[in-house]
């Protein structure tokens, strides 16, 4: 009768670990699902301000409200620390867009200083076209750290 319920209890423990680990299997499945949505709509817009004609304040205005929908329905998949630390680099990423956005209709055309740069120094094209790459690099960073973040390991 012993060998019997140990027998019955080593089925039971595999079953139910053969269970755990189809379940985890297919989070992962949705979760990857979840993930390539949002790296499918960042992914060109990097491209884009990476190539040469590009206008970072111009990408920026167009992508961006593809990329607020997106993270919008990513950040559900999230839990703890790491919706804490997507939300915090969204912020961050978001405050770029507004700051371009206030802008107005010359957004399109203005390089935007660092904060601080002295502006009395009247700066010429080359500065400005460094502030403009110090910007992509820094959006650039902002964005593959967020999808660093939101991508998930699902365990066990």
């Amino acid at each position: 009768m012993n060998e019997l319920l140990l027998v019955l209890l080593s089925v039971l423990v595999a079953a139910f670990i053969g269970i755990r680990v189809y379940e985890a299997r297919n989070k992962q499945i949705e979760a990857d699902k979840e993930y390539n949505k949002l790296k499918d709509v960042i992914w060109p817009f990097i491209h884009s301000i990476l190539s040469d004609n590009s206008n970072l304040n111009a990408e920026l205005l167009h992508h961006f409200p593809d990329h607020k929908n997106a993270a919008r329905e990513y950040v559900n998949n999230l839990k703890g620390k790491k919706k804490k630390q997507f939300t915090k680099l969204w912020v961050s990423y978001e405050n770029e867009y507004f700051q371009v956005q206030s802008l107005g209709n010359f957004a399109s055309i203005v390089a935007i200083a660092p904060y601080d740069a002295d502006l009395k120094k009247d700066p010429d094209a080359s500065e400005m076209t460094r502030w403009e790459i110090d910007r992509v690099n820094r959006i650039i960073g902002l964005l593959k750290d967020l999808l660093e973040t939101a991508k998930v390991k699902i365990w066990f």
